[in-house]
């Protein structure tokens, strides 16, 4: 997978490691906002190129970039797949076999701007931003062949 690089300006590296997912518009060094492409995928580092995550970006948003893999990592079926089902193992667990349930709520199972609803044998899928725009097919064909 290609992707382009984001490199962050110095000391913006903090909240990443500490666990959030989100990349504000002043936090990014290069490059600059408006060369950003909606959605697409990038491989962010710190002030000194260190590796932090792979995101999708937004020039049009505050929040510039949003974190879907700590690691390097292919972004795709795959990766929704095994996101998808650790979401839907985890409300398995809490709920039971509920008929009815929040299936992927975004930023906290790991899939941000990425909302899954189950109502019985029915899905609705959400998609609140460009990036996750970009992957609502296979999305929906993880969905499909697994529930």
């Amino acid at each position: 997978m290609e992707t382009s690089p984001i490199r962050l300006k110095k000391r913006a590296d903090r909240r990443l490691r500490e666990g959030h997912c989100w990349i504000f518009s002043n936090e990014i060094a290069d490059p600059p906002i408006s060369d950003l492409e909606p959605g697409a995928l990038y491989t962010v580092s710190d002030w000194q190129g260190e590796f932090l995550g792979i995101g999708y970006a937004n020039p049009r948003s505050l929040i510039a970039c949003r974190i879907l893999a700590r690691k390097k990592t292919e972004i795709d079926g795959d990766f929704f797949r095994c996101r998808i089902n650790k979401a839907a193992a985890w409300r398995k667990a809490v709920l039971g076999d509920a008929a009815c349930c929040r299936m992927v709520f975004s930023e906290s199972d790991g899939l941000p701007g990425l909302i899954v609803d189950r109502y019985g044998g029915h899905f609705v899928c959400q998609s609140f931003t460009a990036g996750m725009d970009r992957f609502i097919v296979p999305i929906a064909d993880v969905i499909a062949s697994e529930f």
